[in-house]
């Protein structure tokens, strides 16, 4: 819902500070909030990227995942109090199901960040090179996963 976006927002921005932003530089954090607000958010819904959130038992957001151009992952992340939970993988089975694989998709890739690369093998991705760096600061590393 349009209504849960601030909240979706408040919890990206929560676990990027916590997990993530140590990886990037003053320019990368800088450049991942501005592309982290509600507004972006709505734009990037209305341009027709796909997204789920998990809730816990009190309706509260501890996840989101957000599909892009029917194959990449834009974003995935999972409240700090609920990682190790399976969140992460049910959030991404869910997507599979409901939007990539009703797409036709084969291949579905993301670029991850240092600190989330072991979570992403864990789903099953697969490294496809080294970490970049553009000049936005964002630190990624491009993996894919291949659907059979």
């Amino acid at each position: 819902k349009n209504s849960d976006i601030p909240e979706i927002c408040s919890l990206i921005m929560k676990v990027f500070m916590a997990n993530v932003a140590s990886y990037y530089t003053e320019k990368g954090i800088k450049e991942f909030e501005k592309i982290t607000t509600p507004e972006k958010t709505y734009a990037r819904i209305e341009n027709g990227f796909f997204m789920l959130v998990a809730e816990n038992q009190n309706n509260e957001i501890v996840g989101v995942i957000e599909i892009r151009n029917k194959s990449h992952v834009s974003r995935l992340f999972v409240d700090v109090d609920y990682q190790r939970c399976g969140i992460a993988r049910r959030l991404f089975q869910a997507a599979i199901d409901e939007y990539i694989l009703p797409n036709k998709v084969a291949v579905i890739t993301v670029n991850s960040s240092p600190n989330a690369q072991d979570a992403y093998q864990h789903l099953g991705f697969v490294r496809q090179g080294e970490a970049s760096s553009p000049d936005n600061g964002i630190i990624s590393i491009p993996m894919k996963f291949s659907i059979v």
